[in-house]
């Protein structure tokens, strides 16, 4: 059993600007539409819309032209920090690249940072004919992003071109922008720069920089910004292992600068779950996450989760899994909660017992790394 992730509540006023056209003046520290680096303008069809209204024939099924707007569909994700994906040594090649299989495995896609591919390396793979594989190249020891997606998720979209992959910063963030019948969606996969240097920082803030110039309106499409970042934003979120004491504060400049910035205008959320997702032999922290422009209001009719997977001893990282759906067609077998039992008066206990129980027995909550 998973806890819902939390999101920002949704009140009258969030919901009056939501359904508003928003206004054109921009906000502070975003770009204006003019200074952004777009390849596909929102307002232009994608080259395989048809320019008709209608419906064309593709590959035997009726497609239609996008709408115009956010992706309304379900997804299912996955993100792992690989530490070197295809690594030099073939025999850890082969274990990591097992895993990430055994990650997506179900999934819609999955972001890989820390890949340390190259082409060459690329070229040398099994293709998966089930599977699109993205590869934004850093050097063969640094860096490096990818996402796979599978291709039954793919067939809600049009075709992918060879624009569609944008390497904003190569090995470090890159987008696919995908337009179909349900909506426009767009994914970024990051690698900031680790350390604690003022170089290592400007480094950081130049990657947050594109990442605004590149970011299209929530308006127009969803987007999911996947990686990880190398800080944190709570004081909890990273403990020393020395004295077990919260050090989360120093990252505390880069975490409001990113969210006066960015999170806030662009009206993103962190899909939030309550473990630590990185443990080296200085700390744990909480430095891979994920984050989505969905407006809160579709937590009313949308179920989301999000969970650290059980840490791998291929990776100093956690996977995340993550997910957005709609709720299941109501089972008129399923038995509800009469009213005499919640009039019981250990109703509330019982209750409590009972979520302790599934808790102990859930093996993503049972993590020794959860706890500082």
């Amino acid at each position: 059993s998973l806890s819902p992730p939390k999101l920002t509540q949704c009140s009258q006023q969030d919901t009056q600007h939501y359904n508003t056209q928003r206004n054109p003046v921009e906000p502070p520290g975003v770009p204006s539409p003019s200074s952004r680096q777009k390849t596909h303008e929102s307002r232009k069809p994608h080259p395989s819309t048809p320019a008709q209204q209608g419906t064309q024939q593709k590959q035997g099924k009726v497609w239609r032209p996008p709408q115009r707007g956010p992706f309304t569909g379900d997804y299912r994700a996955t993100l792992w920090n690989a530490q070197a994906l295809l690594a030099a040594e073939a025999p850890v090649q082969s274990s990591k690249l097992h895993y990430a299989k055994r990650l997506m495995h179900n999934q819609d896609f999955l972001g890989i940072t820390e890949t340390h591919s190259s082409r060459g390396k690329v070229l040398t793979l099994t293709p998966n004919p089930h599977t699109k594989e993205l590869w934004s190249h850093g050097t063969n020891f640094v860096a490096g992003v990818g996402l796979w997606i599978n291709s039954k998720f793919l067939e809600q979209f049009h075709e992918i071109q060879e624009s569609s992959w944008l390497e904003i910063l190569p090995g470090r963030l890159a987008r696919l922008r995908l337009d179909g019948p349900e909506g426009s969606l767009d994914i970024y996969t990051a690698y900031f720069q680790a350390g604690t240097k003022a170089e290592e920082k400007a480094s950081r803030k130049h990657t947050l920089n594109l990442l605004i110039a590149n970011m299209d309106w929530p308006e127009n499409r969803l987007s999911l910004v996947m990686g990880d970042f190398n800080f944190v934003l709570q004081e909890e979120d990273r403990v020393s292992k020395a004295k077990m004491n919260k050090t989360g504060l120093s990252d505390a400049q880069e975490a409001e600068w990113a969210e006066e910035h960015l999170w806030r205008p662009m009206q993103f959320h962190e899909l939030q779950q309550a473990h630590f997702t990185h443990e080296n032999g200085l700390a744990y922290s909480k430095i891979d996450r994920v984050y989505f422009n969905h407006h809160p209001m579709e937590q009313l009719d949308r179920h989301f989760s999000c969970v650290a997977l059980p840490k791998s001893s291929l990776s100093d990282h956690r996977a995340i899994m993550f997910s957005r759906k709609k709720p299941l067609p109501h089972n008129n077998q399923a038995k509800s909660v009469s009213r005499s039992a919640i009039a019981h008066p250990d109703f509330g206990i019982l209750v409590a017992q009972e979520l302790l129980l599934l808790r102990a027995q859930d093996a993503a909550v049972m993590q020794p790394y959860s706890a500082p």
